[in-house]
């Protein structure tokens, strides 16, 4: 069991290939943790590797591991109520922030 004044991410099945040498550090994943926590950390394939409750543990977390060699870099950071990422690689990262390009009323053809 972690310790409880440590904050750990919420670890996502597809991730067991890429850190076994870490296996029993980060808790199993909770299918729900990616509605309910804010701050989701995504590899270079736009797959959600981890999930956090806060943005400087998700941050640190993400440069932690962009130096392992079996995580596919870059990361992304997401703050999607703030429509910030920060892009993780191995010597650094980059703030991005998302700003929409064009607003188009022409309908949907989907009716709920």
């Amino acid at each position: 069991m972690p310790p409880a004044d440590r904050t750990y991410p919420v670890r996502h099945h597809h991730l067991d290939q890429h850190l076994d040498r870490r296996r029993g550090r980060i808790p199993p994943v909770r299918h729900t943790a990616t509605r309910t926590r804010r701050f989701h950390v995504y590899d270079r394939d736009g797959e959600v590797i981890a999930s956090f409750d806060d943005w400087d543990t998700a941050h640190a977390w993400a440069h932690e591991q962009a130096t392992d060699p079996a995580i596919r870099t870059p990361l992304d950071v997401d703050d999607r109520p703030n429509r910030i990422t920060r892009r993780v690689h191995a010597r650094g990262c980059e703030f991005i922030a998302w700003e929409p390009v064009a607003r188009l009323s022409i309908g949907c053809e989907h009716h709920g």
